[in-house]
């Protein structure tokens, strides 16, 4: 199978992508301040310097999703080198506005945003965020808890300045004018209980995406490569065999 290379979201860490270690020539990106990660302001360069020379598939989530669909929209030319992109709970504006639906509430956005700007801890803050991301999919505490512990990399947590700038890049970026000029096979795959990304905005991305396929995995929150491993992965398997 091609290669994968898996970019994570906001504030998270490659762990997320723990379930998805089965496929074999898999990369997890760290962003930028990210897992022990040098610190830049250029993100779309950092990645475009960790893609490989031979035909790749990039794995996008959330903000991660949206980085990559900037990329490509930025360097056209490596849409020849890549095969596919696959979005997971991604959207093409991340913050709701008055013709934008969507997307996060802006009182939501605005806590966490007022939180680093605080003396909320930080950890405190990616605490509540991670707890949002699984809230509406029925689990216990215990149950957040345990993907926590695997998901997140408690040793070398983000840097600040890194967080404060991932959500200047969610408030800010849109990107719903240039979606046509990404010319290669799309995957979305999206929670329906999505607390945080509408499924909606997988729907919107799904009709604007010339060559896109939608999976919408039923019960499933921000995260169902986490919480829906089994099905997210046969998804993602079975439409990477298809290229």
């Amino acid at each position: 199978m091609t290669a994968l290379r898996f970019i994570h979201g906001w504030a998270q860490s490659s762990n997320v992508w723990h379930f998805q270690q089965q496929f074999g020539d898999a990369v997890c990106i760290s962003l930028p301040g990210h897992d022990g990660a040098a610190l830049s302001d250029d993100w779309i360069a950092t990645l475009q310097q960790q893609l490989p020379e031979t035909p790749c598939i990039l794995v996008g989530w959330s903000l991660g999703g949206m980085l990559a669909m900037q990329l490509l929209v930025q360097h056209p030319g490596l849409q020849q080198r890549i095969r596919g992109l696959v979005l997971v709970g991604s959207t093409p504006r991340f913050v709701s506005v008055p013709d934008w639906p969507h997307g996060t509430s802006p009182e939501i956005f605005q806590s966490f945003v007022n939180a680093l700007q605080g003396e909320s801890s930080a950890t405190a803050t990616l605490s509540r965020f991670f707890t949002l991301m699984l809230q509406h999919t029925g689990m216990q505490r215990s149950d957040i808890r345990h993907y926590s512990r695997i998901a997140t990399n408690k040793t070398t947590p983000p840097q600040t300045e890194m967080l404060k700038l991932g959500l200047h890049y969610l408030a800010s970026m849109d990107l719903r004018s240039v979606l046509d000029s990404i010319q290669l096979p799309c995957l979305i795959i999206h929670g329906s209980d999505d607390a945080i990304v509408p499924v909606s905005a997988a729907e919107y991305l799904a009709q604007h995406l010339k060559q896109s396929t939608i999976k919408t995995i039923e019960h499933a929150g921000h995260a169902p490569f986490l919480t829906h491993a089994d099905v997210f992965n046969q998804t993602l398997e079975t439409w990477c065999q298809s290229l």
